[in-house]
């Protein structure tokens, strides 16, 4: 941990692990579909074919020279894409304790001794793999989860089963107002007389909003998850009830009423802002902003729509704080504050909007949707007010 660029090879550790995953996956389908052992590629051979395919993604060159790897069944791409959602987190936990490593926040140090080492290991390997966390989150500190093993059979935490069917029915909240809101959007998709009509601007303020609710909900299941794992206990409230909000990404309702922009990414899936406050923000020297989303950009799969919502959210948190920064102090009446509130409210909600579809959708057809509305006014706006500010 003496090296300053110690994350690089983590980085590149979870690369590796990745490829080496995708690889074992590619040789089970293989088989699935009988295909001869000859005709498989071997670890270097699907490693070259990958690269080459990242490279040509959007390209019209034909792969002619490369072994055709059989389509994969809806099932097997499903179970693919949790096992690289589970090593997105499971970089996360390596990451966060790397810097508890490095900052001396972690007290046990490795002893001497082999089977003192292997004994001093189980704890970080306990942390890093522990089901609740590769399942979905939330990220929870490495001294936290020590403290709660380590206490687990002196002082047990109260139990999570008063609180688990609130959190449980708040679940089937979110579910049903996103089947609402499906719903809608697709009896509305019928209604466009011309192919070449557009959504309007609650059409897509909608669709952003189920997508923000299929995040809210996977927040609440996990954290329900981890409530019931006995993770999450923050001690007792006034009336002496017990607080099971330690470990949490956000609540719906506080994120969704957020009056500006930088307030809304700071609540968005809270732990993993955190993290990347602690491994990027506070770490650079050079506009420590868009090097933090270019990094969240890259850690989520360096999609072109991702690239162009982060750097954008990015573009809109710093055109915030100048904008606050310039009318906050012209704001002496309290109409005019509820005013700018309502008005922030509004902006807020449209440039999440923006980022949420562009990310999502993760390619250049977002542009273009949101291209065809009125919204793509909104973009224009921030960059007016960073040249004016």
């Amino acid at each position: 941990m003496k090296s300053h660029r110690w994350f690089i090879y983590i980085f590149w550790y979870t690369i590796i692990l990745a490829v080496i995953t995708a690889w074992f996956l590619y040789k089970r389908d293989c088989k699935a579909c009988n295909i001869p052992k000859k005709e498989m590629l071997n670890r270097r051979g699907f490693q070259a074919q990958l690269a080459s395919s990242l490279i040509l993604i959007k390209s019209t060159v034909p792969l002619t020279s490369m072994t055709v790897i059989p389509q994969r069944p809806v099932g097997a791409l499903r179970r693919l894409l949790l096992a690289m959602s589970a090593l997105m987190l499971l970089s996360q936990r390596v990451t966060s304790v790397s810097m508890d490593l490095q900052e001396g926040k972690v007290a046990k140090a490795f002893r001497r001794s082999s089977r003192s080492q292997a004994i001093s290991l189980i704890p970080f390997l306990s942390y890093s793999l522990y089901f609740p966390a590769l399942l979905g989150g939330p990220l929870c500190p490495f001294t936290t989860y020590v403290t709660f093993v380590e206490q687990i059979s002196i002082r047990p935490t109260p139990s999570p089963l008063a609180i688990l069917p609130w959190k449980i029915l708040r679940v089937l909240v979110l579910l049903v107002l996103k089947y609402l809101f499906t719903s809608f959007l697709q009896l509305s998709i019928f209604r466009l007389s011309s192919p070449h009509d557009s959504p309007g601007i609650l059409w897509i303020w909608i669709l952003s909003l189920v997508l923000r609710l299929n995040y809210y909900a996977h927040w609440k299941m996990s954290e329900c998850l981890n409530n019931a794992a006995g993770l999450g206990f923050s001690g007792c409230g006034p009336n002496g009830g017990s607080l099971w909000d330690g470990l949490s990404d956000g609540d719906p309702w506080e994120i969704e009423t957020s009056m500006r922009i930088s307030a809304f990414a700071r609540r968005w899936n809270g732990t993993t802002t955190t993290w990347l406050r602690r491994l990027v923000f506070q770490r650079c020297s050079t506009a420590p902003l868009f090097m933090t989303f270019g990094f969240s950009a890259w850690w989520h799969g360096l999609y072109p729509g991702q690239v162009i919502g982060f750097l954008g959210w990015a573009t809109a948190v710093l055109g915030d704080y100048k904008l606050h920064t310039y009318i906050q102090p012209r704001l002496t009446v309290l109409w005019k504050k509820t005013l700018y509130s309502l008005l922030s409210w509004a902006y807020t909600q449209t440039v999440i909007t923006c980022v949420v579809l562009t990310t999502e959708l993760q390619s250049s057809d977002a542009v273009m949707l949101l291209h065809t509305t009125h919204i793509v006014v909104v973009p224009f706006v921030i960059v007016v007010i960073l040249f004016i500010l």
